[in-house]
């Protein structure tokens, strides 16, 4: 329930997600891809796989996992059906692909999106990583070309230095106890100040 502090009354308040309005167009679009390929016509067999991409500084994969593992559900129900087992040319895979790894503004950010990718979309066998360009720079001249200075929001400053720490651990990669120290200060620095700034713009309190 939330609550204006000025008058002490009641609201309601509807929290919506991140990319709220990308998440509405894509849920559309996945729909009509769903009924159209449940329909008894031949000819709308002949759809095998989708490919999705996006402007990916601000639009994390996750705005499309929801639509993703829709859809591959849709399909394999689709297998189910005796129209479709009957058809000479039914296709037994199906192929998903989504691009990231195109845009980012820093390696880290980059690797984050290709992981989230793979794991939030649930990319089987056979699914594929449009580009991903970030897999193939080379760290140290990339760095250099940006003159060892990256600009990025604070919030995906925080979301990187998670993210790095956290998987370095999963896949026993050793960061050594100075770095690790060094990051935890960092991302405690930007948590402790993000955590200000929306106290101070805060109009609203929640019980």
């Amino acid at each position: 329930m939330l609550y204006d502090k000025k008058e002490y009354v009641k609201k309601e308040c509807y929290l919506r997600p991140r990319n709220f309005y990308v998440r509405n167009i894509i849920r559309k679009q996945a729909r009509a891809i769903a009924e159209y390929i449940k329909e008894p016509v031949k000819s709308r067999q002949r759809i095998f796989g989708i490919d999705a991409c996006s402007m990916e500084i601000g639009c994390r994969p996750e705005t499309y996992a929801t639509e993703y593992r829709y859809i591959r559900q849709t399909v394999k129900n689709r297998r189910t059906f005796s129209w479709y087992k009957n058809l000479n040319d039914n296709f037994k895979s199906w192929g998903m692909t989504y691009h990231v790894g195109e845009d980012f503004l820093d390696i880290i950010d980059g690797l984050r999106a290709v992981d989230e990718a793979v794991k939030f979309l649930e990319l089987e066998k056979g699914g594929r990583l449009g580009h991903a360009l970030v897999l193939g720079i080379a760290p140290q001249e990339y760095y250099e070309l940006k003159r060892f200075s990256v600009c990025l929001r604070k919030q995906d400053c925080l979301d990187n230095v998670i993210w790095l720490m956290f998987r370095a651990l999963e896949l026993n990669v050793s960061i050594s106890t100075n770095y690790r120290a060094e990051m935890e200060n960092f991302a405690l620095d930007i948590y402790v100040y993000m955590g200000r700034i929306r106290s101070k713009r805060e109009k609203i309190i929640f019980c």
